[in-house]
This record gives structure tokens, sequence and C-alpha cells, in this order.
């Protein structure tokens, strides 16, 4: 055997053996609480709680300390589906929460001790805080919701799968929506959204399949990738003539949409944007628009376009074999 195939071989092993004791390293870093209820690792002698051992029910209150060691942080998705969870208590010594720890748990409440330096609820619902941004709301609560005026973000899946949520207003000084933040609120048929919002994170109301119409705000610039994918009861949304991108996906599979118009200034209308929109019969396209992805209309099979005289969305109409007519002189003049 060659020299050089011996290094592989050796290169090999070595790596296995690296992966191997690098895994049985990870997971000997996680303890057992002396109650055996909780799963934490030790950070800089503090613990993190992994998850609850026990499965837990009705109203959870996390410790300050396990075996003496203060905890300072709860893991990304810590309770993830614990379906028996109604409504959980965060401690003073918290201070770092993953991402989405309560996902899928039918919380009635976040409740946060007042000495918390990092946290706090508001009427059980979890901010920072400096009350600036909403970070989760309980996902089993049902009814109408006002964001509270001063908060200026709503985070990343902050109402994601609150099927209780029927109705939401967005007040003025808000000016982000994070990812995912409304993804599948089944229930949601409402939003009031300030003009302030500037930023409309990927797929925030995907899955929202009884919302029925959406005011977007007038500082748009952008409509993210999957905006509204599958808001299958969306039957009219007003674009702002601030919005110069439409995003892949943007309003994938929304059944029940009839019209549409794209406001002058956008140029490129991408993959799957209106794909599967059944009930799609009227996009008027402007003549900025100078790229239209061959399936952004798949599926669409009764729709019509209205297009400027001479303008790429025609040529695009006749090369795909999509019905078109011709926008009015004044309309024509006014974009």
């Amino acid at each position: 055997m060659s020299r050089w195939t011996w290094r592989v071989i050796c290169v090999c092993l070595a790596t296995v053996l690296m992966m191997v004791f690098g895994v049985a390293s990870a997971y000997a870093w996680r303890y057992i609480d002396a109650t055996g209820e909780w799963v934490y690792d030790l950070r800089d002698g503090n613990a993190t709680i992994w998850w609850r051992a026990k499965e837990p029910s009705g109203d959870l209150v996390i410790p300050n300390e396990l075996d003496e060691h203060v905890v300072t942080s709860i893991r990304e998705f810590a309770f993830r589906e614990h379906r028996d969870l109604t409504g959980i208590t965060i401690p003073d010594s918290v201070t770092s929460i993953g991402m989405y720890p309560f996902y899928r748990c039918p919380l009635t409440y976040i409740n946060v001790s007042p000495n918390n330096p990092v946290y706090e609820d508001i009427d059980g619902v979890l901010f920072d805080k400096q009350r600036q941004m909403l970070i989760s709301y309980p996902g089993a609560r049902e009814g109408a919701y006002s964001v509270p005026g001063g908060v200026l973000l709503i985070g990343e899946l902050a109402f994601y799968e609150c099927h209780g949520l029927t109705s939401l207003t967005i007040p003025d000084n808000v000016s982000g929506i994070g990812d995912k933040a409304f993804t599948a609120c089944h229930n949601l048929t409402n939003v009031t959204i300030s003009n302030s919002i500037e930023e409309i994170g990927e797929y925030a109301f995907s899955f929202c399949t009884r919302l029925t119409s959406v005011s977007l705000p007038n500082n748009l610039t952008s409509i993210s990738d999957g905006l509204f994918f599958l808001c299958k009861s969306l039957t009219s949304v007003s674009i702002p003539d601030s919005v110069t991108s439409i995003g892949n996906r943007a309003f994938l599979e929304c059944h029940s949409l009839t019209s549409i118009s794209i406001p002058n200034g956008v140029t490129n209308i991408d993959d799957y944007t209106f794909a599967n929109c059944f009930m799609l019969t009227s996009v008027s396209i402007p003549a900025s628009v100078t790229s239209i992805s061959p399936n952004a209309f798949e599926g669409c099979l009764g729709l019509t376009l209205s297009v400027n005289v001479s303008s790429y969305a025609e040529e695009y109409a006749t090369d795909n074999d999509i019905p078109f007519i011709y926008i009015s002189d004044e309309h024509w003049f006014r974009n």
C-alpha cells in the first residue's frame, strides 16, 4: 500500500474520531437537574435550559437556578410542541431567549419577573425591556389585538401559528415586521397596518387562510418573497405606488384574488408571483416592467393582462398566449 493511500486512510480515521468524540462531548455538556425535571447545559458557569425533561402542563414557572447554577438562557425551541402548556413565567435571571422557544405551545400568557433587566411582558405578551420589539405573542390567546404604542418592531415569528388571533391593528411608530411574523394565523381576517411600516419580512402573512383584504402602507418599497403565500381567502390587495419590487411567490396560491394593479416603478415579476391564483382575471402591468418569469402566472387560466402598447408586457402576453388589452390613453399617460 502506497504512502499516499496510508495518509488518506489516516486522515479519514482522524476525521471520524473527531466527529464521534465531538458529538460525545457536545452531549456530555447536558445535565438533568436534581429534581429530574430540567435538561440544561453550562456556559460560563450559568445554566441554559434545553428542554423540560418531564412533560409540562398548565402554568410553568422557570426557576432562577438549577443545581445552584443561575439560569440565564432559554434555548431556541426549548418548549416546542408541549400541547398542555398554557402559561409560562420567566424569572429575572434569564437574559437570553432563543428563537421561538414556545413553538406550538397553547399559551394564553407569558409573564416576566418585573426585575428582569432584558425582557418585560405587557398584558401577558413578551417584549424587550424598552418595549420597542414585540418578541412573542401567546399562541392560544383569542380575539383581536392592538400592538401598543411605542413599539418599533414586530419580531420574526412573533405571532407564528397564533390560531386564536382574529384581528390585528399595527399603530404608528412601528417601522418593521419580521420574517414569518404572522405565518399560519388561520383565523386572522382583518389587518390594519399603519403607514409608518417600511419593511415587511418574507412570508410574514403566509398561510393566513382567512385573511380577506390588506391595505399595504404607503412607505413600503418592497413586497417580500412569499408575503401572502397561500392566503387563499384574499380577494384584494392595494399595492402603494412606493413599491418597486415584488418578490418570488408573493401571491402564490391566493385562490380568491380577482384583480391587481402593479404600480409604475416595478421592473420585475418574479417566479410564481401570481401562480395558481385561480380567480385572477385582471392584472394591470405598467411599462416599467421589463422582466416577467415564465411561471409568474402559471395556473391563472382566466387571466387577461392590461398592458401598454409596444411594452414588454405586451410581448410577454403574446409569447405566452395570454389574452391582453391595452391600457387606456388616460391610464397609460398617468403611469
